[in-house]
């Protein structure tokens, strides 16, 4: 990963084995299941007079896989793609899950994504194609697709920063902490913290 000397690019890319070794502690396959990913991003506006309170992103990410298209043999690690998500509220039903998918032998990722923020407005989305191309006796190639657009506005007129160097979004730093205190001389004084609302 890196960035320009000016902080108007930044790039991140890398190569990884699709089992998830954090789950499992070991891999048992028979092929080694590959990951290829990579990210360009550019911050191509970004308001120094207000420290960062404007800006607008734009980023390309992609990524080409190549799991194991078979069932795993008892006590082997399964690489077979499963594509699933739950929204941000984090339902306890997953929204979609395709399970497990046979007869992968690669799928492709592309993305685009952008964000512009102005003072306490934000609006932002992303979206995401995938192809897979399957083995002739597990059926047709597949193409998903999926994105979001959302907006949102501070009440309290904080906004949200930005890592230039990352290309991500930072955390929110309230005006004032939310809090409730009963002091002997001024009585009980409060803080509203940060309030935002949103929709997407």
């Amino acid at each position: 990963y890196g960035a320009s000397e000016n902080l108007w690019l930044n790039w991140r890319a890398g190569v990884y084995d699709i089992d998830l070794i954090q789950d499992l502690g070991s891999t048992k396959n028979n092929r080694y299941p590959l990951e290829v990913a990579g990210r360009l991003a550019s911050t191509f506006w970004y308001d120094e007079v207000s420290h960062g309170s404007g800006y607008g992103h734009f980023a390309l990410s992609c990524t080409s896989a190549f799991p194991d298209p078979d069932p795993p043999a008892p006590g082997a690690s399964d690489s077979r793609p499963r594509f699933r998500t739950r929204p941000e509220a984090r339902s306890s039903q997953r929204w979609i899950d395709t399970e497990r998918i046979d007869g992968c032998d690669a799928y492709q990722i592309l993305a685009i994504e952008s964000v512009i923020n102005v003072g306490r407005v934000q609006v932002g989305g992303e979206f995401m194609n995938l192809w897979m191309q399957r083995t002739s006796q597990s059926g047709n190639d597949m193409y998903m697709h999926g994105g979001y657009v959302y907006a949102s506005y501070f009440l309290t007129g904080e906004h949200i920063p930005w890592n230039r160097r990352m290309g991500i979004l930072g955390r929110v730093e309230p005006f004032e902490d939310f809090f409730s205190l009963d002091t002997c001389q001024q009585g009980i004084m409060h803080g509203i913290g940060a309030w935002e609302v949103a929709t997407r």
